[in-house]
């Protein structure tokens, strides 16, 4: 998960087991050694009990947040837990939101957390003000999920060489945003994601080999109806290779810079 270790292990006899740790600056330098410092702090859990790494969906709309399905490991096959927006009992309106980043989320979107005294482990589930598909029926080629903009919903690579197949049907001159997140969720997919107009073309690609999110932001030449697809690089596949879609019309916004990361500022001086 990143940089931090997760070990699931099938025990195959009775006896006594040793979990070891060590570890590596995290800022590399000339040095090939092995670090203990301080500030080395680390938090371990180890459980023979359920662990949650995901749920399904990864996202609710406001309206109704609900409960979702939990995944991970050791646990009743289809138990629900209830979204609960994060701080929003302390803070009433002004729960905590995301960080916008590449994927320019939406400024209404927010956090809701879901976790259990019952189990290790917990998962982040994003809350956006409009209709989410509950679903992870992504269509074959010749029966693609259709999605109406603005739409998110979750996926899942349950099979080597699986391609979801996805349609919008956009008009001409209209400015597209994709994301699909999985890295940036805690999960392994590493999306490519493609974006075929209706003339048969390939409007649009990312296929990065460096580990991240998919993000696509495209205006389209075209009024018809669009394919989007969705497959994992490495072809990995699986109950943990679980994606977040997100198609919506791309909104103005901007990025705020500084020529240095600190203002000195002195006493008696404006």
């Amino acid at each position: 998960v990143g940089l931090d270790p997760r070990i699931v292990f099938q025990v195959p006899a009775d006896g006594d087991y040793i979990v070891r740790l060590f570890a590596f600056p995290s800022e590399p330098d000339g040095s090939i050694e092995f670090r203990g410092e301080e500030n080395y702090v680390y938090r371990l859990t180890i459980t023979d009990g359920p662990f949650v790494s995901h749920t399904i969906p990864s996202v609710v709309s406001q309206d109704d947040p609900g409960d979702v399905e939990v995944r991970g490991w050791n646990i009743t096959p289809g138990l629900r837990v209830p979204v609960t927006p994060l701080a929003a009992a302390l803070l009433d309106e002004c729960g905590e939101v995301e960080n916008h980043g590449d994927q320019r989320k939406f400024n209404s979107d927010s956090i809701g957390f879901v976790n259990d005294p019952s189990f290790a482990g917990a998962a982040r589930v994003r809350i956006v003000p409009f209709a989410v598909i509950d679903s992870l029926a992504a269509g074959p080629p010749d029966a693609p999920l259709s999605l109406q903009l603005p739409a998110s919903i979750t996926g899942l690579i349950a099979s080597r060489d699986q391609i979801d197949h996805f349609e919008l049907a956009l008009a001409a001159n209209q400015s597209l945003f994709v994301s699909v997140e999985s890295r940036g969720i805690e999960l392994p997919v590493q999306p490519v994601v493609t974006l075929v107009d209706p003339t048969g073309s390939q409007a649009a690609e990312f296929d990065d080999a460096e580990p991240g999110d998919a993000v696509i932001s495209h205006t389209t030449a075209h009024e018809g109806v669009y394919s989007l697809t969705v497959r994992d690089q490495f072809r990995q596949f699986g109950d943990q290779c679980a994606y977040r879609l997100t198609v919506r019309a791309a909104e103005p916004d901007f990025v705020l810079t500084a020529e240095s990361d600190a203002v000195v500022v002195k006493p008696g001086e404006a």
